[in-house]
């Protein structure tokens, strides 16, 4: 909350970027905060730019026990931990400033994977962004704040990827488990551990997080 618009604006400006090193996404481009704020209005103050565009594809993910993973991947990833939240959808009773959703889920996945400093534990961070201000939102939520410089979306999120509808947060698993194979090409950075955040989109506050782990780390 008390973000200012030039601070939305910046994210739009990172994502759109960062996602001119990945080949899977769309709409890589440079921008400034100027460009980003005098595009054209869509719900004062977002402007279009600061509102992911429409992509079409599809994420299968294969599933299985430990075992199984090792036996039929060379690479696989591990999930240590996976929560859900859901805030009102009644949008007249919903703090717009906090994504309740987020910070449930994130507390659930953070307990299961024993997490209590998730800046400090974890590497990269895969957040929603299908519009600017959420991206601000969910870290908040999910207790990721700037002052320790996290990386977040470095393969350009959904303003850089495209707006799925509910395949969005597949496409974040997608890039996150390439991070983790070491299959991430130009946006590729040195991870052990990854975090995963979905949004269902509006007018819902459903959430999903999911902790992924180059190797099964037991608690």
């Amino acid at each position: 909350a008390g973000y200012a618009i030039e601070e939305v604006a910046e994210v739009v400006v990172k994502n759109r970027e960062a996602a001119i090193a990945n080949s899977n996404a769309p709409y890589g481009d440079k921008y400034s905060v100027d460009d980003v704020l005098d595009s054209r209005p869509v719900s004062l103050p977002l402007t279009e730019l600061m509102c992911a565009r429409y992509a079409d594809g599809a994420v299968i993910a294969v599933l299985g026990t430990d075992e199984a993973a090792r036996s039929y991947s060379e690479k696989p990833a591990f999930i240590s931990g996976i929560g859900w939240g859901s805030g009102t959808s009644i949008l007249e009773r919903r703090d717009h400033t906090f994504s309740i959703g987020t910070a449930i889920a994130a507390e659930r996945a953070y307990q299961e994977s024993g997490i209590n400093n998730p800046t400090g534990q974890i590497d990269a961070f895969f957040v929603s962004d299908t519009y600017a201000h959420r991206q601000l939102m969910h870290m908040e939520a999910l207790g990721v704040n700037d002052n320790n410089n996290p990386i977040v979306n470095p393969d350009g999120g959904a303003l850089g990827g495209g707006d799925m509808f509910e395949a969005t947060g597949g496409a974040r698993l997608y890039e996150a488990f390439s991070q983790l194979r070491g299959e991430a090409g130009r946006c590729q950075i040195n991870a052990e551990r990854v975090m995963v955040h979905a949004w269902r989109g509006v007018p819902t506050d459903s959430c999903v997080v999911a902790i992924l782990d180059k190797e099964r780390r037991v608690l």
